[in-house]
C-alpha cells in the first residue's frame, strides 16, 4: 500500500463535527453496499478505538457498582448490576463518540483502500460532490417497488377512493398496472 510518508503530504484538514458526522454515514453505506473487508492496517485504529472505550467503561461500570454497594448495600440481584450496566453502556457510547475525530484522522492517513475513500468521501463532502448516498441510495437492500392505490371505494362513498382522494383525480397508472380498463 505504500509507504506513510507519501501519504502524509496529501492528508485533508482535520473534519469539522458535521463534515465528521456526514463521513461516518456514507462511509458506513459504503462499507456495507460494497462489502468492504478490513485489511489488517485498517484494523488498527479501530481496535485502538474499541480497546480504549471498553476499558474506560469497564472502569466506570465497576466504580458505579462498587459505589452502589457502598451506598446500598441492601441491594441484591438483579438490581445492584442494572445502575452499573446502564453507567457501563452510556460510558461506552460517549467514548466511542469522543475518540472518532482521532479515528477518522487515522482513515484519513491510511494508505489502504479505505483510507483513499475515505479522503474521497470528505472531499465530496467539502465540496457538496457526489457521496455514496447518491450511488447506493439511504437504504440498504433493493429498492422496493410503490405499492399501487386502490381505486375503488370501500365504503360506498360517491367518487372517493379509499384514501380520501376524489377518484377523478387519482392516478390512473395503478390501476392500469393490474390490468383494470
Amino acid at each position: 500500500y505504500g509507504g506513510a510518508g507519501a501519504e502524509q503530504s496529501q492528508r485533508p484538514s482535520p473534519p469539522t463535527v458535521p463534515e465528521l458526522q456526514r463521513m461516518h454515514q456514507e462511509l458506513g453505506l459504503w462499507m456495507a453496499q460494497t462489502k468492504y473487508q478490513l485489511h489488517p492496517v485498517d484494523n488498527i485504529p479501530i481496535w485502538r478505538m474499541q480497546n480504549t472505550s471498553i476499558a474506560v467503561s469497564t472502569g466506570a461500570g465497576l466504580g458505579a457498582f462498587f459505589l452502589l454497594k457502598r451506598l446500598r448495600p441492601s441491594a441484591r440481584f438483579p438490581w445492584d448490576v442494572v445502575p452499573p450496566f446502564l453507567v457501563f453502556y452510556v460510558t461506552h457510547r460517549a467514548a466511542q463518540v469522543a475518540q472518532l475525530p482521532g479515528l477518522y484522522d487515522a482513515f484519513l492517513s491510511l494508505a489502504s483502500p479505505l483510507g483513499f475513500k475515505t479522503r474521497d468521501i470528505l472531499a465530496a463532502v467539502r465540496a457538496n460532490g457526489r457521496l455514496p448516498s447518491h450511488d447506493f441510495g439511504a437504504q440498504s437492500g433493493a429498492p422496493r417497488a410503490e405499492a399501487p392505490r386502490v381505486e375503488a371505494d370501500t365504503w360506498g362513498g360517491a367518487g372517493a377512493s379509499s384514501l380520501g382522494q376524489d377518484s377523478a383525480t387519482a392516478d390512473p397508472a395503478p390501476a392500469a398496472a393490474w390490468g383494470a380498463p
